[in-house]
């Protein structure tokens, strides 16, 4: 159940709160520091994660992201610690006339320890396939991907699935300069190799752009199945600069 949490928290490191990526990047010369901590319940299972994603605009269609997340505060005992990290790319392929479609391919690196559950033991890859249409003020997200997992203890191949493939549909509503409403709905195949059900979810959510360099958003996740976390809440600082 814990492991459950684990990777349905970290699965994925979209802009918070949402878990579909978009194809904005920073731009060359260009910083963005991210910081956000979600709070999960699954069947009286409580796990609270922290991560900092550090990104850096290689050229004006290219970024190169490091994610590190942490896991603490966990009612079921496991420990806490660092959990895998990953460094990756997102790159804008194509643009024109508000469609853009871009892919980001990721390193995961083992870095949390496998035998405390919070970690693979091994180096793992995923990537990800991202369209995104902007009609102001809307903008409409769909992301297909993949994740390939390698696993270091004989118990997480028995038990775990080594590829993952998910999905998700994503919609932003720009009310004003200041704040933007956010749904996203997406499923997945489960880490669990006994459980068939895939499990979806549905996202809401703000984001507050108090400039343009700075930005705070909340957003509440909650399981459409048994096989997904009962709820979570998360909130984040966004911070870029040259």
């Amino acid at each position: 159940m814990v492991v459950m949490l684990y990777f349905s928290i970290c699965s994925a490191y979209a802009a918070h709160p949402l878990v579909s990526e978009d194809n904005t990047t920073q731009g060359s010369g260009r910083n963005q520091i991210e910081l956000n901590s979600d709070f999960a319940s699954m069947s009286n299972v409580d796990t609270n994660t922290a991560a900092f994603t550090y990104t850096y605009g290689i050229s004006n269609e290219v970024d190169i992201f490091f994610n590190v997340p942490y896991t603490w505060g966990n009612t079921s005992g496991q420990s806490a610690g660092l959990n895998d990290g990953s460094v990756g790319l997102k790159w804008r392929l194509f643009e024109n006339q508000g469609v853009s479609f871009g892919v980001k391919p990721e390193l995961i690196v083992a870095s949390g320890n496998e035998n405390k559950g919070l970690g693979n033991g091994k180096n793992s890859y995923a990537y990800t396939l991202m369209l995104e249409y902007d009609l102001k003020p809307f903008t409409f997200l769909v992301n297909f991907g993949k994740t390939y997992n390698h696993f270091s203890r004989q118990i997480d191949l028995d038990e775990k699935r080594s590829s993952i493939t998910r999905s998700s549909f994503a919609i932003l509503a720009q009310l004003n300069e200041g704040i933007t409403l956010v749904a996203d709905f997406g499923i997945a195949d489960s880490q669990d190799r006994a459980q068939l059900e895939k499990p979806r979810f549905a996202i809401v959510g703000a984001i507050f752009s108090i400039s343009d360099n700075f930005e705070f958003d909340v957003g509440y996740k909650k399981g459409l199945n048994s096989a997904e976390i009962d709820r979570q809440i998360g909130f984040g600082i966004t911070w870029r600069f040259e």
